[in-house]
């Protein structure tokens, strides 16, 4: 798992219950299935993750690479 702090919410990727690809999402909301982790992360950088807060803030500056993301779960993190 890994996850990026944002002023928007909290993006997570979690390896997918089937062991075939990762899901995606922010906060509590999943915003879709990947292949991989790195596909994951090219939407949250390239703004094209269906999460609007985040696609249409052209202020920010994601991350250029997974490795700029934290390895493990939040603290804050729910299981539900």
């Amino acid at each position: 798992m890994w996850h990026l702090k944002t002023r928007q919410g909290t993006f997570w990727i979690i390896p997918a219950e089937n062991k075939k690809g990762v899901w995606l999402g922010v906060d509590d909301q999943p915003l879709g299935h990947y292949d991989s982790p790195d596909a994951a992360f090219h939407d949250v950088h390239d703004q094209q993750t269906g999460f609007y807060a985040w696609d249409v803030n052209h202020k920010i500056k994601p991350p250029e690479s997974l490795t700029e993301w934290e390895e493990g779960e939040p603290a804050e993190w729910e299981h539900h």
